[in-house]
């Protein structure tokens, strides 16, 4: 997180940053997939920043309308969303590209800075995972930090 603090304060904006956060969160939390959305007001949507861990496919997944959205749901309480099955979840806009990718379970944590919603950062597990996974206390604690270093940019 060092890394990512000095670039985002010390040099020029980095294209870089969204997949070195997501790739971090992939390593030490040991999740199959992580998903960083940054949230665009003016067009209302979650855009596609940075995934690490998922299939090539999943980037062409594209953008997500935030209206009705998890990531609505997740930014306006500045609250984690923790979903068991994704495939049996209402709100979930897209269950059998889960199945597909053999994910099951999601962690969605609201990146935020005070008042200004910065977007999401989403850790799925596949169902062979310990659910132990979603309940790492560095998780929401990282996703601060990620919050404040993508507000920079």
């Amino acid at each position: 997180m060092e890394d990512a603090l000095e670039l985002a304060v010390d040099k020029p904006p980095s294209t870089n940053i969204p997949r070195y956060i997501t790739t971090a969160v992939l390593m030490f939390s040991w999740a199959d997939a992580v998903v960083l959305r940054r949230y665009d007001e003016k067009k209302q949507q979650l855009v596609l920043q940075a995934t690490a861990g998922s299939t090539l496919e999943w980037e062409t997944k594209g953008n997500i309308p935030y209206k009705g959205s998890l990531g609505e749901q997740c930014l306006k309480k500045k609250q984690a969303l923790k979903i068991l099955d994704v495939s049996h979840d209402g709100l979930y806009k897209t269950p059998g590209f889960a199945r597909k990718n053999n994910l099951r379970s999601l962690l969605l944590l609201p990146l935020y800075v005070q008042e200004k919603s910065i977007g999401t950062l989403s850790v799925y597990i596949s169902p062979e995972k310990s659910m132990d996974i979603l309940d790492h206390e560095f998780l929401p604690l990282f996703a601060k930090q990620a919050s404040l270093i993508l507000s920079t940019l």
